[in-house]
């Protein structure tokens, strides 16, 4: 009615006739609202995450209830879909917290020093240096109620140690343990967050060796089958492990199995570096490249078949086999998060074949989504599931713009046509479909990595330009065929030519890596960039009207929030949860360390979140503490001074002279000039401490 005023009328009329015609586009996309539905729930999961409490279960009904019934009651569809999407976040809502009380086990506490823990084995890890790490199904452990008694506990020990061990023995051993770790500072990654969804209640290192024990046959059966499973996992890495040796064999293993314990910290710096590591994780790509590989070599055999391909639908006969070959590569490789998240996706695209739907389409990216959310909500925090669905988002997106790439095919061939041979006229569009999919997916992820990681790998679509190719064509279709004749002793022929396209990626990642300015630094930022960034991509990607461009609006705010966040105060002083280490802010706007050796994970962290790149062993030499056996004393940027009291001789002395004092000991008394007092308890309590200074000291 607004809209309906005569030509040229007052400004109300104006506003009205751009609502009216807001209205009749988002009338025109009612195809396009399915894709929202995930998104919805979501929303849903990421608002429990982030609320600063514990919710009820009542408010939650409420909200729920009211959606239902404004769905339910009205008959308008605009309020339907408002209703709708009400009733959507508050499922995402429930079923995060249903997960979370689901999953829940008792944690360790604190410390416990030199245990009896027995229990079954679930999982074998190798890792650097001759070690290995168990995961552990707890039965008991000593001085503890069952009660208390972690579910999972997952232990460090030496090969010698150990002996021969494998999924499924009942064990006893005496270690070290102690609840997951908390995050290095406020507001960093919760690694204890994680442990609590794979129901780890503690971790530590053995000190005795282990012993197998009699568990009386009662083996939980969902052990007895997943032991079966692990077993198998470390039979088939030792077969790749004898025919490949060195780093190109655990990077074999890691294909395969999805292990990557053994992997040394160079490699895995280098593939980081170079934009490469996503190729360990097994994810979308392996899982496409391999069940894809099945699906399009199945698939030409039944055409060669005289007549089958003119009398039965073959295509759904390769992708129920290709679905088949997934669902085994999910079990081979251990089933972690991303392996799951991968293989739903690959499922939702061949069932889309087998239902004769279109098997690459937004809904089908939104259904494997909301499958993801409903088992794992939990998921919608993780690192992996942002880039993997932004990703596939991206890609979609693009590639349903048919238009666009004919025009830019048909350009790259008038282009380069003339220039190169019927071979290269392939080749060229081809290369050229890896480029534009490398920077899609740079483009889409950036953000995410640069907000977890604090780091972006500049030269990234380089190592991928050169890699893809060899993942594609090589070095996943010679796993597959290594893995189907494992069982006849034939796969030695194609884990030699997979140690080939292994080692040539390793070349690749090695050449970019070493490029100057290959990896950039940012410190760390608030969630809003990203949130800005993720909500303007959903908003360009998942409508098909002109009005999807107005994402692009909120592009330029996450780049200007980002660049609030990166001038934002910094933390003047980080003290480490176990106060192994203290960093200061010196004069120079550096961080400064009291230890150049204890707490290391945690000052590597705290540099990156600084933006600073220079390796912990440097930063370490920079002058700043001055100790001795009594504590350490060190001055901040503005001049007040703080002391680590590690002795109860220079307690009353360190309270008098500073500002903030840490106390390391048990102490007791007034600390009369402190402005700020942490102690041991505090840190129990609380975790890592953080310190800023302000305008008033």
């Amino acid at each position: 009615a607004a809209g309906a005023g005569p030509a040229g009328g007052g400004p109300l009329a104006r506003a009205g006739g751009r609502i009216l015609a807001l209205y009749r586009l988002a009338l025109e996309e009612g195809g396009n609202w399915y894709p929202w539905s995930a998104v919805m729930l979501a929303l849903g999961a990421a608002l429990y995450f982030a609320a600063p409490g514990e919710p009820g279960f009542w408010t939650l009904a409420a909200v729920a209830l009211a959606g239902a019934g404004g769905a339910a009651a009205v008959r308008h569809k605009t309020a339907f879909l408002a209703g709708f999407a009400v009733l959507l976040v508050a499922t995402g809502f429930a079923l995060a917290k249903v997960r979370t009380q689901w999953v829940g086990a008792p944690v360790l506490p604190q410390r416990a020093q030199g245990v009896q823990i027995s229990g079954w084995i679930e999982a074998v890890e190798t890792r650097e240096n001759a070690r290995l790490r168990l995961l552990l199904r707890v039965r008991e452990i000593e001085r503890f109620q069952p009660d208390d008694t972690p579910f999972r506990v997952r232990v460090t020990m030496s090969r010698k140690q150990a002996g021969a061990v494998r999924a499924g023995m009942a064990v006893s051993l005496r270690a070290v343990i102690r609840g997951p770790p908390w995050p290095v500072q406020p507001g960093a990654f919760d690694f204890s967050r994680k442990a609590w969804f794979e129901r780890i209640g503690g971790y530590g290192f053995a000190v005795s060796d282990l012993t197998p024990v009699d568990a009386g046959g009662k083996i939980p059966w969902d052990l007895a089958v997943s032991s079966r499973l692990q077993n198998l996992r470390g039979a088939i890495a030792q077969r790749v492990r004898e025919q490949i040796s060195g780093e190109a064999g655990d990077i074999a293993v890691a294909l395969i199995t999805g292990s990557r314990g053994g992997l040394s910290k160079r490699t895995l710096k280098t593939l980081r570096d170079s934009g490469l590591a996503h190729l360990l994780a097994i994810s979308g790509l392996h899982m496409v490249l391999l069940a894809g590989s099945l699906f399009w070599f199945v698939r030409l055999i039944l055409a060669g078949v005289p007549g089958l391909s003119s009398r039965f639908a073959i295509k759904k006969w390769a992708a129920a086999a290709a679905l088949a070959g997934g669902f085994c590569y999910l079990l081979l490789s251990g089933g972690s998060v991303s392996t799951q998240r991968a293989f739903v996706m690959i499922a939702v695209m061949f069932v889309a074949v087998l239902l004769d739907r279109p098997a690459i389409s937004m809904r089908n990216v939104a259904s494997a989504a909301l499958v993801v959310l409903a088992l794992r909500p939990e998921s919608i925090l993780a690192a992996g599931f942002q880039m993997s669905f932004a990703t596939v988002i991206g890609l979609v997106a693009v590639f349903e713009s048919r238009r666009g790439l004919r025009v830019l095919d048909s350009r790259i061939r008038s282009t380069a046509g003339p220039l190169l041979t019927n071979g290269m006229r392939r080749l060229v569009p081809y290369l050229g479909g890896i480029l534009l999919t490398t920077l899609i997916a740079t483009l889409a992820t950036g953000p995410i990595a640069a907000y977890h990681f604090n780091r972006v790998a500049l030269y990234g679509i380089l190592g991928n330009l050169g890699a893809i190719p060899l993942m594609g064509f090589f070095v996943m279709p010679m796993a597959g065929l290594a893995l189907l004749t494992m069982p006849f002793g034939l796969e030695w022929i194609f884990l030699h030519g997979m140690s080939l396209g292994i080692e040539a990626i390793r070349a690749i990642a090695l050449q970019v890596s070493d490029l100057p300015g290959a990896v950039y630094v940012v410190p760390r930022m608030s969630p809003w960039p990203a949130l800005l960034f993720t909500a303007g991509g959903l908003w360009l990607c998942l409508w098909r009207r002109r009005w999807r461009y107005w994402g692009l609006v909120l592009l330029p705010g996450a780049v200007m929030s980002a660049g609030y966040t990166f001038t934002a105060p910094r933390p003047d002083v980080l003290i480490d949860r176990d106060m192994g280490n203290v960093a200061v802010r010196a004069g120079d706007g550096k961080l400064v360390f009291s230890s150049p050796r204890r707490a290391r994970y945690s000052a590597e962290r705290w540099l990156l979140s600084e933006g600073d790149a220079t390796p912990f062993r440097q930063a370490a030499r920079r002058p700043g503490f001055r100790c001795d056996g009594q504590g350490c004393i060190a001055r901040l940027q503005a001049g007040q001074m703080l002391a680590i009291v590690r002795h109860p001789a220079s307690y009353q002395e360190d309270c008098r002279l500073a500002e903030i004092v840490i106390v390391a000991i048990r102490a007791a008394g007034p600390c009369p000039s402190a402005r700020v007092r942490v102690s041991r308890r505090d840190l129990i309590a609380n975790g890592a401490h953080a310190i800023w200074r302000t305008d008033t000291g």
